[in-house]
């Protein structure tokens, strides 16, 4: 994992845990957001800059033929609803936070592994710019 902060200093990089699965009888996914990793857990470490637990529910709405996605924050008292559609390099969840426009993706996506990117574009500004950047594999013992 990367961390990048406001300037695009050079990142932090904590590790982290995130588990997937299904939840109410197959209809949503739950994904759980873990860093530092509890085996690592200093109570001061999550309220770091780089630091964050957290959790997201994803289920597809067929009227608007996508995803809908909400990040819940309880660090930060965050909590993001977005919207996800299958893009040719992944899938990508638009939402906004104020008036800051947030981009996550998920790419590069195989049986064992992802990366997933945190991009922002603040007001009416067109670059995105990288806050995280996680690449991601399937531990031993995962199902």
């Amino acid at each position: 994992m990367r961390w990048y902060g406001e300037n695009h200093e050079l990142p932090h990089t904590p590790t982290g845990e995130w588990h997937f699965g299904w939840i109410l009888g197959g209809l949503a996914v739950q994904a759980i957001w873990i860093v530092p990793p509890p085996r690592r857990h200093d109570p001061l470490a999550v309220s770091l800059p780089w630091g964050d637990y957290g959790t997201s529910v994803r289920f597809f709405d067929p009227s608007i033929d996508a995803w809908r996605s909400t990040w819940i924050g309880p660090v930060r008292g965050f909590v993001i609803p977005f919207v996800a559609r299958e893009t040719a390099g992944g899938v990508e969840l638009l939402g906004c936070l104020g008036q800051t426009r947030l981009r996550w993706s998920f790419s590069d996506i195989t049986p064992t592994t992802f990366t997933w990117r945190n991009e922002q574009a603040d007001g009416e500004d067109e670059r995105w710019a990288l806050r995280q950047e996680f690449s991601a594999s399937r531990s031993r013992g995962a199902r």
